[in-house]
């Protein structure tokens, strides 16, 4: 328990750092072993986002707890005005030694001057790392503006730095913010220089359903990406390690997050700068101290709330100047109302806003104004609402498709709201012309006529006609009856509540056996692709397992996306031997926690279960109204709702 008035904090910062490369929201490569194991025991924010998708700017909110427009660093290379006041002036007034460490970004010059360091009282940074330094050859300045080379790959070095000042200051109540220019591209190079091996550990493996669709640069650049995440994590385990060792874990509030994500030059011609859940959404967790046991958070939270709770540990009182709110209450289950609603500013790309709520993305910009030239705009035109739940990688765009106009007339008047309130600044906002070619907008003719089906759905359970060699097609019978078919020959809007359907693959080296032509795994992977083919407007997801099960591909009704990931599935994706079907139920499990809608599991395997609990954890499973089915070498479990 903590012996001190105030815990010591530490903040662990990443740059351009995606929410899913953490197994906790589906990648299946365990790169963030540490960040996923130590997030389950303490407080995982799930739904966490930047403010601004921009290094400076977001930066400077995270130090400041305000809006990119009121400290006024609206884009990159503006420094943060003196008489803000930050984190560290909050925290010194407090008793606290303040330290920095890394890359900065808010400065002036590089050096970074003493008056623009934000008032922490030990430095050792600056101000854009990766033009001074590179992989294997760090450079960063002391407090007297000395040039100083941290030797080791660039994460270990920045690490090491940190640690030697928590072993030095544990005396006295701390707060050290850790800032690694890492997984954030070598800009004078184009590159991702991950540690020496890392990159061909990497290329060719996973890759999340936006970039398998729409591409970008993921191909060059990923295997590299994901061996800079994978350092990443181990430097956080070996430091909270030397925290444990000092006997200083309890006595310690440490958070993990980062300033925004990357889209690989999907969204636009750059890695970020967009509405898109690829740019704005961040992996974040809350360990040690009265974040243990915290769970999962569900409530959409960004980056002015790290701000804010950070204040609210170190017990300031003075917080009228922020903007996010402390995530104490919810950690504390006391809070009795979170709005959950994010409210984003994007410069330099473009000059735009967004609003994330928790089911719908919606997107606005002055196409007249340029992102760099200022701050704010009183005059927008709508550009992109997607459909979260339908939708979770943002794969089609819904703006402009007049059923979605009441969604849309209530998602413009909220952000019209927020910016008042944000910007005070009344503002008009044109609306989106309706599509009459399917073209527009980037929709291509395919994706315009599934949402076509999307948004009309006439299902003729005549026409339903399965044929299959593998037993467990039958089921599929089921996911339909129970999607409330609908008879008719005119187009008509209904409400109708959809079917998740989670396939949970087996991809153990026994699904090589040749038994079944060509393959036990290729004959699964052709019958899966049948049936989604079949299914017109539910959810799929998929997970893989063998030794370990991961949520390999989250809900959603792009099944042209899902195909392409069913068909990435190789038994070289996971390197822990064994079939764990109890892993898997428990990983669907968790997929399906925050759905509610009916749910369908359908596990194919070879039924060699080498964890032996399956049978145990079905029966437990069953108690509480779980119907479990067997088929020839298939476990069908169907989840009820109540």
């Amino acid at each position: 328990m903590n012996t001190k008035s105030k815990p010591n904090i530490i903040v662990f910062f990443t740059d351009q750092q995606r929410w899913d490369t953490s197994g906790l929201h589906g990648n299946p490569l365990s790169l963030m072993e540490n960040f996923d194991h130590y997030a389950v025991e303490g407080t995982h924010l799930f739904n966490s986002f930047t403010c601004q998708p921009v290094c400076g700017p977001a930066r400077a909110s995270l130090q400041s707890g305000m809006y990119a427009t009121k400290t006024g660093c609206f884009k990159n290379r503006i420094p943060l005005k003196k008489n803000i006041k930050t984190l560290a002036k909050y925290l010194s007034k407090e008793g606290y030694a303040t330290g920095y460490i890394g890359k900065w970004h808010l400065g002036s010059s590089e050096p970074v001057k003493k008056e623009d360091r934000g008032g922490y009282d030990y430095w050792l940074g600056s101000n854009l790392l990766e033009f001074t330094s590179d992989a294997y050859e760090t450079y960063v300045y002391d407090g007297q503006n000395k040039k100083v080379f941290l030797p080791g790959y660039r994460v270990d070095a920045i690490t090491d730095a940190a640690i030697n000042f928590i072993k030095l200051n544990q005396k006295k109540p701390f707060f050290l913010f850790v800032s690694l220019i890492e997984p954030h591209h070598q800009n004078n190079t184009d590159d991702y220089p991950p540690p020496i091996g890392y990159r061909e550990k990497y290329t060719g493996k996973w890759s999340p359903p936006d970039l398998s669709s729409l591409v970008g640069s993921s191909p060059r650049h990923l295997g590299g990406y994901y061996g800079m995440v994978k350092r990443i994590d181990e430097a956080y385990g070996r430091m909270i390690d030397v925290i444990k060792s000092l006997k200083l874990f309890d006595d310690s509030a440490i958070i993990f997050t980062s300033d925004h994500g990357n889209n690989f030059k999907t969204r636009n011609r750059e890695y970020k700068r967009s509405c898109h859940e690829s740019s704005i959404r961040v992996p974040t967790s809350l360990i040690g101290n009265v974040f243990q046991q915290g769970g999962r958070i569900k409530e959409l939270t960004n980056i002015l709330d790290i701000h804010a709770t950070i204040l609210d540990l170190a017990k300031v009182k003075n917080t009228s100047h922020c903007d996010g709110k402390s995530v104490l209450p919810l950690v504390n289950k006391t809070s009795k109302k979170w709005e959950n609603e994010i409210f984003i500013q994007i410069s330099e790309s473009q000059l735009a806003r967004s609003l994330r709520t928790e089911k719908w993305k919606y997107c606005i910009a002055d196409q007249d104004s340029n992102g760099n030239d200022k701050p704010s705009s009183n005059q927008y035109t709508e550009t992109n609402l997607y459909d979260l739940d339908a939708d979770p990688y943002e794969l089609n765009n819904l703006i402009g498709i007049s059923t979605y106009d009441e969604i849309t007339n209530s998602l413009r008047q909220k952000i019209k709201n927020k910016i008042k309130k944000v910007e005070n600044i009344t503002s008009k906002i044109k609306k989106a012309e309706n599509i009459n070619n399917p073209g527009q907008m980037g929709l291509n003719p395919d994706s315009f006529h599934r949402l076509k089906k999307k948004l009309f759905i006439r299902l003729n359970t005549n026409k339903i006609k399965l044929k299959n060699n593998l037993r467990i097609i039958a089921i599929i019978f089921l996911i339909f009856s129970a999607s409330g078919p609908q008879i008719g020959k005119g187009l008509k809007k209904i409400e109708r509540k959809g079917i998740d359907v989670l396939f949970a693959l087996d991809i153990s080296s026994s699904m090589l056996a040749q038994d079944i032509k060509p393959s036990r795994l290729e004959k699964a992977k052709f019958e899966i692709n049948k049936m989604v083919k079949s299914m017109n407007g539910d959810r799929i997801g998929l997970i893989i397992f063998s030794g370990s099960a991961h949520l390999y591909l989250p809900f959603t009704t792009d099944y042209d996306a899902a195909n392409l990931f069913i068909n990435s599935v190789d038994t070289d994706m996971i390197r822990t031997n064994g079939t764990s079907i109890s892993d898997a139920i428990e990983v669907s499990r968790e997929s399906f926690f925050q759905s509610d809608n009916n749910k369908v599991l359908i596990l194919i395997s070879d039924g060699e279960d080498h964890e032996g609990e399956a049978l145990s954890l079905a029966e437990e499973f069953k108690n509480n109204n779980i119907i479990i089915k067997y088929f020839f070498c298939y476990l069908f479990i169907e989840y009820h709702q109540n």
